[in-house]
């Protein structure tokens, strides 16, 4: 059974890169059909409904598993995700705290996630030094993302005064 999963996870990913979400949801939808904690296939379930914005069934993901699985490292990301996008602001600093103090080296883009839940939260200053951070100390990182570049401008310009830096030096 476990080699028909990591076969159907595959399919699923490959559904994903050939830009076919319902094959891949309808995959992991199998997968949890025969194994209900599966972590791989609740994590993909929740990146479709988080990047095709369908709020709810993120809520439904979000509030079926958050608490069963609040333990699984894997999915800490997607559950900060999924409670910044339904205005779970509290919750999100939570998962996002969770998640940076148990990773030695935390992601560029998470940080930049984290630093926009801050925002939200009104606290623009600790934002702030959060995105100065990023953009002083982990430059070479942010560049490697997509679109790193236009992120690493806009830190810049904000950290200029919102001077035009459209064009690469």
């Amino acid at each position: 059974m476990a080699n028909n999963t990591s076969i159907q996870l595959f399919q699923a990913q490959l559904a994903i890169d050939n830009l076919d979400p319902e094959k891949a949801k309808t995959l992991y939808n199998k997968i949890l059909d025969k194994e209900p904690s599966n972590v791989s296939a609740i994590s993909g379930l929740m990146w479709l409904a988080i990047n095709s914005q369908d709020q709810g069934a993120l809520a439904t993901l979000y509030s079926r598993y958050k608490l069963s699985f609040k333990g699984e490292e894997e999915l800490w990301l997607s559950f900060a995700t999924s409670a910044q996008i339904l205005g779970h602001i509290k919750e999100s600093e939570l998962w996002y705290q969770q998640l940076l103090l148990n990773t030695e080296k935390p992601d560029v883009a998470v940080l930049i996630n984290f630093a926009a839940m801050l925002e939200l939260q009104g606290r623009y200053d600790t934002a702030f030094k959060l995105r100065h951070f990023v953009a002083t100390q982990l430059s070479e990182e942010l560049l490697r993302l997509e679109d790193g570049d236009i992120t690493y401008r806009s830190l810049i310009a904000l950290f200029m005064g919102g001077s035009d830096l459209r064009t690469p030096r």
